[in-house]
């Protein structure tokens, strides 16, 4: 019998809850009974709750403590249905929370818990306990003291959800809590002290409120105005004696509505927007934020302040606070401050929207909490003064990632003012940070110079990045530089039908890659004189258009002027290099090669365009250059390859260029008269026909580094003995058709080749006298066996090279009319020009062509077709021919017998006599 009793008392559990003095365990649980509970109590110790369900619980015995509820533990207590909990003596508390516990009361909708303490505390809080209510419960509390902690230091009183709580106490509704973390309806002028730690009305604030309080944990709209947080008992008109003027909030459109509002930030904020998404703030009438410290706005996320199109904008003055817009960022994601209604896509749309916003900060006026954040502002339209104490770190405007001043609004003041997305502040180009900037709606034009846009308030006096100078603009496409230094870009934008840049004095533009930039429009540089510069500074295009359709043409026209650009930098067309043209007329542009030997932007100085033209113009360096209307790219007639940026220049004067360089100096209007002092180290006289295209040489020696360079169709007459001396090839041929002639005698004499000729060249040696020598090469050599052509006629011709190559090869054909070779003298050699393989040579035994690398010297052979060397041309020279066909004469030269041109002597040749005899040979 003993050992069952020990053993039910070890199975009892005590949960640590109290009912009208009844403890609750393991064995009442579930149904807690007692004379002074009426209705159902029970516990579920499986979810730790006690349930009451329409319970009534009076205790009145004050000598035993029999306290209503009395939980020393953490519990949630359930209302079902109507509950209540009396209490009618001193000292005994309906719920009392014992020290160290929490305790949530709940219920689901309809729920309700009267609790009553007339002599006493109804709801009753230990140190460092917090009692909570959830859900949908309501609960009427009403006492000496309605709600009481201990000594209001540690105790807390929370609502969530939907629940609410009326406390009515006849010496204070709600005393000793540290914290409330509840909205408190009524009465409106009612504050929880946080140092008092009691709830008082504005008219008393140095008691505990008596009146009955009514609170409530509504949803809030993450936001406050001044000490109001908005919620939704509030939002229609949000009151508080910080407050003046009408507030509301729209729920439906995120907009909070300030109408003729005067908002007192004290110590802390105007408008804290926490956590609310697009929130709209719109100004109606004349409003304020103002405060000695403080700030007026902050916003944690996207924020527009717009003003209402039927009270044209409205206004915000903030003042006297230390900052006066914030965008923070609690997440650490980035956010937008927009001004203006979005969609208001003209003009007078923006106008209507655009609120007037005057901010006067002592430390920061329009701030980000920092550049890393990356927030960003968005201007559809505003009217906006923003100033800043003179000892501010700040500007106006700071640590934005990007500001977008939109299509139709820009700064205004000071002249010249921009936002550096680099600094993250806004900066003006000729002096200091500003301390006051305005912002205004404006006409912009579709222009862009230096660092910000030309509109209609500053086309007079451009100052945006332009630090000494003056620039202007029409209003319509010109836009005129006197002595400018602009550091930025010139950009014409798609809207931009033409622009036209005239220049005055000395100009400098600093750009960031493209400096001028030509967005589907034509565009012209033009100098008010020939000295009249611009000089660019270009990390990137010097200039450039863009955005050119292939089907239009777009024309880039410089004249009148010097172009100079610097570092890596060129002039460029559209990508496609369709639908733009480059007109140079009377001009000179010096486009520099790249001072970054590690940049890998290295582009052709002249490129991308259809066509480019030069006027009154040409290439000075690289030397009869020339565009490639293929490629689209200025091509180097010396390698045939695009000029690079990087290893080269390109260089355009005023001037005609006539296309021959002798040593390494071209040819030119500005220097053919005075060619033989221009030359150094030449003996004899040079002459130049320019309308014959003709280079007379007479008596000439003229050693140096090159000898006589063609970059297009040219004619050389030699006049007496005449002898270059050179290291590169004696006579180049880069472009065109040469013909040598005259009665003198020439000789190329060069460490390299003694005549070189690119593909799609030819040299035409006529009824004169020639030699090409070469120490190391070849006597004459073509680029590539293809394209390059030789014809010697009637003339005395001596080649050779260093005994190692081919004396004459690269060649597509060589053609000799009435000249034969004489050396060398070997019959057996039968030398003859083999075009597949690209060299002169003779066959061996087996009929293989082997080179040719000695001396060849060619003789003028008289009369064309006089094969039998009679000094006639009749039908004994067709006999004659017939012989060498075939074969039973082998003395005869074969090269006065091949009368086609072709590799082999045949009966084409013979073909080609009759011609000769009967006069219809061409």
């Amino acid at each position: 019998m003993l050992s069952c009793v020990v053993c039910s008392a070890q199975d009892k559990v005590d949960y640590g809850i109290m009912v009208a003095g009844v403890a609750v365990t393991s064995y009442n649980a579930s149904n807690v009974t007692s004379s002074d509970i009426q209705g159902k109590v029970y516990y579920n110790a499986t979810e730790n709750t006690l349930y009451l369900e329409n319970a009534t619980i009076k205790v009145n015995t004050s000598y035993q403590l029999k306290h209503g509820i009395k939980c020393s533990r953490n519990v949630t207590i359930k209302v079902v249905g109507s509950s209540k909990i009396e209490a009618d003596s001193p000292n005994i508390y309906c719920i009392q929370v014992v020290e160290g516990f929490n305790v949530k009361l709940t219920g689901a909708s309809g729920s309700q818990l009267t609790v009553s303490a007339p002599y006493s505390k109804a709801l009753y809080m230990g140190i460092n306990s917090t009692l909570t209510l959830q859900g949908s419960i309501t609960v009427k509390a009403t006492g000496v003291n309605a709600v009481s902690g201990y000594d209001g230091n540690t105790e807390k009183l929370k609502l969530e959800g939907l629940s609410s709580l009326t406390a009515k106490g006849s010496s204070g509704s709600v005393v000793n809590v540290k914290e409330v973390e509840a909205i408190i309806v009524s009465p409106t002028d009612a504050v929880f002290r946080t140092n008092a730690h009691y709830i008082a009305t504005q008219s008393n604030m140095y008691e505990p409120t008596t009146k009955e309080v009514i609170m409530s944990a509504p949803e809030s709209f993450d936001f406050k105005v001044a000490d109001v947080e908005v919620n939704t008992y509030n939002y229609t008109n949000i009151k508080s004696n910080l407050i003046q003027g009408t507030v509301s909030y729209s729920p439906s459109s995120k907009t909070l509505r300030l109408t003729d509002a005067t908002i007192n930030v004290s110590d802390a904020v105007g408008i804290n927007n926490y956590s609310q998404d697009n929130l709209n703030i719109m100004l109606i009438g004349t409003n304020k934020i103002i405060g000695t410290n403080g700030t007026g706005i902050i916003s944690n996320a996207d924020l527009c302040i717009h003003g209402s199109k039927l009270n044209e904008g409205g206004s915000l003055d903030i003042s006297g606070v230390e900052q006066g817009i914030v965008m923070s960022s609690t997440s650490g994601s980035s956010s937008t401050l927009t001004f203006g209604k979005q969609g208001a896509d003209t003009y007078e749309m923006v106008r209507s929207y655009a609120p007037t916003i005057k901010i006067n900060s002592s430390k920061a006026g329009i701030r980000s909490i920092n550049a890393a954040v990356k927030n960003a502002i968005k201007i559809y339209g505003v009217r906006l003064t923003a100033t800043v104490g003179t000892a501010s770190e700040y500007t106006p405007i700071s640590n934005f990632e990007s500001v977008d001043l939109g299509d139709y609004c820009d700064i205004t003041t000071p002249n010249g003012a921009y936002y550096d997305e680099n600094t993250h502040e806004v900066a003006v180009a000729i002096g200091s940070k500003p301390s006051t900037i305005v912002i205004k709606p404006v006409t912009k034009y579709p222009l862009i110079v230096g660092r910000g846009y030309v509109n209609d308030q500053n086309r007079n006096d451009i100052k945006s990045g332009v630090k000494s100078g003056v620039v202007t603009y029409d209003g319509a496409y010109t836009l005129t530089l006197a002595n400018a230094v602009i550091e930025g870009n010139i950009m014409a934008l798609p809207d931009q039908k033409a622009l036209r840049i005239h220049l005055k004095g000395t100009n400098v533009i600093t750009g960031e890659l493209w400096t001028i930039i030509a967005g589907s429009c034509d565009l012209t540089i033009v100098g008010e004189s020939s000295g009249s510069t611009l000089k660019i500074y270009s990390n990137a295009t010097s200039i450039t258009m863009v955005n050119a359709d292939e089907n239009s043409s777009k024309r880039l026209y410089i004249h009148d002027c010097i172009v100079q650009t610097f570092n890596s930098s060129s002039i460029c067309g559209s990508t496609s290099g369709k639908g733009t043209e480059l007109l140079v007329e009377n001009a000179e542009i010096n486009i520099s090669k790249s001072t970054d030997e590690g940049s890998s932007y290295t582009p052709c100085p002249i490129a991308d365009f259809n066509k480019v033209t030069l006027d009154g113009c040409y290439y000075v360096t690289p030397y009869g250059a020339y565009y490639d209307t293929e490629s689209k790219q200025l091509i180097n007639a010396e390698n045939g390859a695009p000029v690079n940026g990087r290893n080269s220049i390109c260089w355009i004067r005023p001037g005609k260029s006539y296309n021959i360089a002798i040593n390494g100096i071209g040819l030119t209007s500005a220097n053919i008269d005075n060619l033989d002092k221009t030359l150094k180290n030449t003996y004899g006289t040079y002459t130049y026909d320019a309308n014959a295209q003709k280079l007379i040489i007479d008596d000439i020696t003229q050693p140096g580094t090159y000898g006589i360079e063609i970059y297009d169709d040219a004619t050389i007459e030699a006049v007496g003995q005449n002898d270059f001396y050179s290291n590169a090839p004696g006579l180049s041929i880069y472009r065109g058709n040469l013909t040598l002639q005259g009665d003198g005698i020439t000789t190329f004499d060069s460490t390299s080749d003694g005549c070189w000729m690119r593909d799609n060249t030819s040299l035409n040696i006529r009824n004169t006298t020639a030699r090409f020598y070469s120490s190391d090469e070849g006597g004459i050599t073509g680029s590539d066996s293809k394209t390059a052509k030789l014809t010697i006629y009637n003339s005395d011709v001596k080649a050779n090279g260093n005994g190692t190559v081919a004396t004459i090869s690269g060649l597509a054909s060589m053609n000799l009319q009435y000249c034969e070779m004489v050396k060398p003298s070997d019959i057996n050699y039968n030398l003859m020009y083999y075009p597949d393989l690209g060299y002169v040579g003779y066959p061996n035994v087996y009929g293989t062509a082997y080179k040719y690398t000695k001396e060849i010297v060619i003789k003028p052979t008289g009369l064309r077709g006089d094969i039998n060397r009679d000094g006639s041309v009749n039908t004994t020279d067709v006999t004659a021919l017939y012989n060498v066909i075939f074969g039973t004469d082998t003395t005869t030269d074969k090269g006065i017998c091949n009368l086609d041109g072709k590799a082999e002597v045949n009966t084409t040749d013979v073909t080609e006599l009759y011609n000769i005899i009967f006069g219809t040979a061409k």
